[in-house]
């Protein structure tokens, strides 16, 4: 049997991590993996200025004014949500690998093609949360 990934052997890998990923208890590996990204994200925003902190180490916050914020925190199952006072909950929309440890978006990256006999990619977890963040910074407060 060979070792090259094939298109097939790339879709089957992704299936079964996203069924394992979301079926089976890995909320420590979760958040572990929301923990640095988390950080990553921290870092990333400040060096574009925005008004983003670290409200926790299971949160970020976003100043929408100078009253109001809003927060990106981990869940208890290890999953990222956004909060705004007065909203529910909204989950944000990644997939965790439980082989990598990683996250990822859920949708396809538009920006990116497949390397030939690839897989589509899916948009990075850094995305996902900046797409967040720019989006709920845009709102009227």
């Amino acid at each position: 049997m060979t070792t090259d990934k094939k298109y097939w052997d790339l879709g089957a890998h992704r299936l079964l991590a996203d069924y394992v990923g979301q079926s089976y208890d890995h909320a420590s590996a979760r958040k572990e993996a929301a923990r640095e990204l988390l950080q990553q994200f921290l870092v990333l925003a400040g060096k574009y200025g925005l008004p983003i902190g670290r409200a926790d180490d299971d949160a970020i916050y976003l100043r929408l004014s100078t009253l109001k914020q809003a927060f990106i925190a981990i869940e208890a199952n290890g999953t990222l949500a956004f909060r705004r006072e007065g909203h529910n909950s909204t989950p944000i929309p990644l997939k965790f690998d439980p082989v990598s440890k990683m996250f990822e978006g859920a949708a396809t990256d538009p920006d990116r093609v497949p390397e030939p006999g690839g897989i589509v990619p899916r948009q990075s977890a850094l995305s996902v949360l900046a797409d967040e963040a720019i989006r709920a910074l845009s709102r009227k407060p």
